[in-house]
């Protein structure tokens, strides 16, 4: 195998971050990717229950509406091979909103630091 690669799309809708999970009657559906509970309701996003379990905000937004749309690529070939056993260097950090069933919201985050030899 030659080549090998993950693409995600991302965009900005009224200023808010947004990951890019298909279209729906022409219009591009996103998962809020914000730290802002405020946000989520301000706009009136829809909530669903994530296959985590955990409820995420999503819009179905106009293209004409939507700024910054950015595609991403991930070589996953480069990520398979072998790494040093020295430290990493690789760290991401996510961040997102969680509502739970009162009605109160939470924000969150989590790091992931990739482990030498393990992708």
């Amino acid at each position: 195998m030659d080549a090998w690669y993950r693409i995600h799309w991302t965009f900005r809708w009224q200023g808010g971050p947004f990951d890019a999970v298909g279209t729906v009657d022409g219009r591009i559906k996103g998962v809020y990717t914000g730290c802002s509970w405020g946000f989520a309701d301000n706009w009136q996003l829809t909530d669903e229950t994530a296959l985590s379990g955990y409820t995420r905000y999503t819009v179905q937004a106009s293209l004409k509406g939507v700024t910054d749309l950015e595609q991403h690529r991930t070589d996953l070939l480069a990520k398979q091979q072998p790494r040093s056993r020295g430290p990493s260097r690789c760290r991401s950090t996510c961040s997102s909103v969680i509502r739970h069933g009162s009605g109160t919201y939470s924000s969150y985050s989590t790091s992931t630091e990739a482990v030498p030899g393990v992708w």
